[in-house]
């Protein structure tokens, strides 16, 4: 049974509403940590919060419904009317759905206890490395025979204690997951430079209404020049810095006449 979330805000707070805002759907899943953690937390995720602030900056209504990332993704392509958050924008999505707008660019590093692993060459004369779910695949495919599956929070107490020699992750999974969720100090372990980096967008369903679709982007840029993106992404991710866009030349499929 899906868990359903309702967020909703008004547009002009503590002042009485006539009629009601347009109300959104989205979907998500808690698969996502941190960008996406779960309803009943105190701290819902960064995509959450930002979600949250765009809708309320466009004046939309949001309600967001959970549910497995896989299905998640398959809901949004079949049915029309929904948004996604969560989804990178990539070459095998691309027609699946519209693209909205960005929200947060990811770059995938390694973590280690010492010295910084800046590039996979660097990687591949550890011992092991602990990596999941598409970071596994992906030291897979380029050959890495030294890899590690095992749950996000234990990989980090393997780390500490020398029974692994570096995390593949992105970094603001990373940060958060040791000082946040662990309880590490904030330079507990050494985070490598990016090796790739991918933008996470807002999508649709294709068909999405583009007057609805177009002052969610313009929320979204407000809220980045305005400061209150680096504001969210302090509280989330400590000191690590912006990342500017990997794919600046992808523009939302919104805007297109």
């Amino acid at each position: 049974m899906f868990r359903l979330f309702s967020l909703i805000f008004a547009l002009v707070s503590g002042l009485p509403q006539v009629g009601s805002a347009e109300t959104i759907r989205a979907v998500t899943s808690d698969f996502l940590s941190p960008l996406s953690i779960g309803p009943e937390r105190e701290d819902p995720g960064f995509n959450v919060e930002l979600m949250q602030a765009i809708a309320q900056r466009a004046g939309l209504d949001l309600e967001i419904e959970w549910m497995p990332w896989k299905r998640a993704q398959a809901v949004v392509a079949q049915k029309p009317g929904l948004l996604l958050f969560g989804a990178t924008r990539t070459a095998a999505r691309e027609e699946r759905y519209e693209w909205v707008t960005p929200l947060i660019t990811a770059e995938r590093v390694f973590i280690t206890a010492g010295d910084q692993i800046n590039d996979f060459e660097g990687a591949r004369g550890l011992g092991l490395i602990a990596a999941r779910s598409i970071y596994r695949e992906t030291l897979l495919k380029m050959g890495f025979p030294n890899v590690e599956e095992g749950h996000s929070h234990s990989n980090y107490q393997k780390l500490k204690s020398g029974r692994v020699d570096a995390i593949f992750t992105i970094s603001v999974r990373a940060r958060y997951i040791w000082e946040k969720e662990l309880g590490f100090a904030d330079d507990a372990f050494t985070v490598g430079r990016s090796v790739s980096s991918s933008d996470v967008w807002l999508a649709a369903s294709k068909g999405y209404d583009r007057e609805t679709a177009r002052r969610l982007h313009e929320a979204s840029l407000q809220i980045r020049s305005d400061g209150t993106f680096e504001k969210l992404h302090e509280k989330y991710f400590g000191n690590l810095p912006v990342v500017e866009l990997a794919r600046p030349d992808q523009v939302p499929t919104t805007l297109a006449d």
